[in-house]
């Protein structure tokens, strides 16, 4: 039925294609879909209700509305720590979607100030080279970089370089991308 967890990642699913196509109008109607009929008492869709939240933040942010982004990704991770602790791989992309909007919207010390949050949950929980991890510290250093602090940023890079390759080797796609 149209409320099944599984039609609800199906339309999750669709919201991502057209919001990676750019129909974001189309894409918000698939988000609005899910949170109309998403059950909060359900513990099978609790990662859905996660990634739901998140995607309205990102979703709110790339089209412009930073200020609704903004507080749609703080009540994210408020209800990510309580439903899932601090150190959860939801509450860890919370902190990272919040770095995001401030960094979108220009304010780079607080992005710095939860991308750095997003890494060291991280590390608490995931090796250096789970994705979680290694994305928090890039996007570290894009925040530095976007702050003239360069020599920073390399090395925030240079970290992450160092962890994948050694990890998967230095042609493995994950290490490509940092490069």
């Amino acid at each position: 039925g149209p409320d099944a967890t599984a039609t609800l990642h199906a339309r999750q699913n669709y919201f991502r294609l057209l919001s990676h196509n750019g129909d974001f109008d189309a894409a918000r109607v698939q988000l609005d879909e899910i949170m109309a009929r998403m059950d909060p008492d359900d513990p099978e869709q609790l990662d859905l209700r996660h990634d739901t939240w998140d995607s309205l933040a990102n979703l709110l942010v790339n089209t412009g509305r930073n200020e609704e982004a903004l507080a749609s990704a703080l009540v994210n991770l408020e209800r990510a720590e309580a439903e899932l602790g601090p150190y959860h791989a939801k509450t860890v992309r919370a902190l990272n979607t919040i770095g995001y909007v401030h960094a979108l919207s220009g304010d780079f010390e607080p992005a710095l100030e939860y991308f750095r949050k997003s890494a060291d949950r991280a590390r608490e929980n995931f090796r250096p080279s789970d994705q979680p991890y290694y994305s928090a510290r890039l996007n570290v250093g894009a925040a530095l970089s976007a702050m003239g602090r360069d020599e920073e940023a390399l090395e925030a890079s240079r970290e992450v370089f160092e962890i994948l390759s050694t990890e998967f080797g230095r042609r493995n796609v994950s290490t490509l991308r940092v490069m």
